[in-house]
Order: structure tokens, then C-alpha cells, then sequence
């Protein structure tokens, strides 16, 4: 089984929320981004001012093989790339957390998973010692080499098995996605009347700071909790004209009554 020495270059399959952010914790870092490949060369052209590396619309554009592939395209598209990949004998990982590292089957050593639990945009500066890196590997060697990474770049890391990354990624869909969509919701509601969400954001921040103290059942409030029906029918009589809101409504009301 070969052992693999620190990891100086890496090459970033995909420019999006992840791969942008990555190329830039990276790069500071102290990697050699070696290629960022991207079908899209304008999504990657910022990206290219910030880490100073070449962009390619193709791995088979790729001429020098970095010590790591960092695969950061969407979950459907990481077989296709995997598979392009199987060939070489450098560390091959994806980013997901909802996809097995049985996708990398067929080769032979040298692959696993570099998943970071954190919400990416684009645009917004992160505080990348603050993100959890969740990490698996097809052998010691190689979990190993992953670390030595995620330590540089956050020090925030465990290593964990694809049912545990699995169920963190299902929670953080609901901790994340979710109640950003309720916020969405509550901005649609608000501009019916001519409000401004600026009006809930200091609710919002406090929701999430009680969080620091709390578990988020210590932490819950509102009608539903307490069994407020009369307050809960005036919610639904406002929503009658939404029927897909007044349903979303009695089933989270439902829940947190009968679940937690």
C-alpha cells in the first residue's frame, strides 16, 4: 500500500459556492492550486484573480497531476467525474455529504471525502476555523494526508463514517435550507403588507442565539408550544388564500405539539 507524502498541490473539479471557497482557504493555506476546472470559465474568472491559477473547461485539459483532486461539482455529476478520474494515482476526494465513497469504486487506493458542514455563497467572506471538516478515506495513508489539510486549513475535523455524514447532512438540511426557506416565507408574508424583514431580523438573530445556551427544544416558543389554538386559527384564517402556506402551517404546528 504506498503511503502518501504532505500534499503540496491541488487541482479544484468545479468553481461554484464550494469549489470558490475552498480554492480560496486553500490558497491562504499555503497550497499550490494547481488547475481549477469549470465548464463555465466565467463563473471561475474571479476565482482565477484570488488564487493566480489556470482555468480549465476540461480535466482532460489537465497536463500536470497535482497530488490531490478536490471534486466540488453537484451531487449528480460526481460519478461522471470520478469515473474520469479512476486512472490516476493521486488522491482523488468529493465534498458532498450525502454521497458514499463507493463512488470511487474501481480504484484501486488513494480516495475519500473532504466534506465541509457549512453553508457556501459565493460572494460572502467565511471564517474557515470555523468550519467542521468532516473527512473518510479508503485507507490509514490517505485519512491521514486529509487531515494534515483540514488541519491547515480550519483544525476543525473529525473523521466519520458515509451513515454518520449522511445523517449530519439530512440535519443540516433542515438547520440550514429549512429555516432559511421559512425565512423566505416570512419575507413573502411581510411584503404582502408593505413590511420590511428588516423588521424580524433582530428575532432572527436572537433565535439563533439562544442556541449558544440552549437546546433548540429548551429554546422554543410561539402558539404552538404553548397550545395557543385561538391565536394558531387566526394564523390559518390570514393564510386562507394560501393553501400550500396554511398546510405548511398546521404541519410544522403539529409537529413541534406532538414530536419535540
Amino acid at each position: 500500500m504506498q503511503a502518501y507524502p504532505d500534499i503540496n498541490s491541488i487541482s479544484i473539479i468545479g468553481a461554484g459556492n464550494v469549489g470558490s471557497h475552498l480554492a480560496i482557504a486553500l490558497k491562504n493555506a499555503g497550497y499550490e492550486i494547481k488547475h481549477i476546472v469549470a465548464r463555465n470559465p466565467k463563473l471561475a474568472g474571479s476565482i482565477k484573480k484570488l488564487v493566480d491559477t489556470e482555468v480549465l473547461t476540461s480535466i482532460k485539459q489537465v497536463r500536470y497531476e497535482p497530488d490531490m483532486y478536490l471534486i466540488c461539482v453537484q451531487d449528480a455529476e460526481i460519478h461522471a467525474v470520478a469515473e474520469s478520474l479512476l486512472a490516476s494515482d493521486k488522491i482523488i476526494v468529493h465534498t458532498s455529504g450525502a454521497i458514499d465513497m463507493s463512488v470511487f469504486s474501481g480504484k484501486r487506493n488513494a480516495y475519500g471525502v473532504f466534506y465541509p458542514l457549512q453553508t457556501f455563497t459565493r460572494e460572502l467572506e467565511m471564517i474557515y476555523s470555523d468550519i467542521p471538516f468532516l473527512l473518510e478515506a479508503d485507507n490509514e495513508h490517505t485519512l491521514n494526508a486529509l487531515t494534515c489539510v483540514a488541519q491547515r486549513i480550519s483544525g476543525n475535523y473529525s473523521c466519520i463514517s458515509a451513515p454518520e455524514r449522511l445523517r449530519l447532512h439530512l440535519a443540516a438540511v433542515f438547520a440550514c435550507n429549512f429555516s432559511n426557506h421559512m425565512a423566505s416565507i416570512a419575507d413573502y408574508l411581510l411584503k404582502q403588507e408593505g413590511l420590511d424583514l428588516e423588521l424580524i431580523r433582530p428575532l432572527m438573530r436572537q433565535t439563533l442565539k439562544k442556541l449558544d445556551t440552549l437546546s433548540p427544544k429548551e429554546a422554543q416558543t410561539g402558539p404552538a408550544v404553548r397550545g395557543d389554538e385561538k391565536t394558531m386559527s387566526r394564523h390559518l384564517e390570514e393564510l386562507s388564500s394560501e393553501p400550500e402556506l396554511e398546510e405548511l402551517y398546521k404541519l410544522i404546528s403539529k409537529s413541534i405539539q406532538n414530536k419535540f
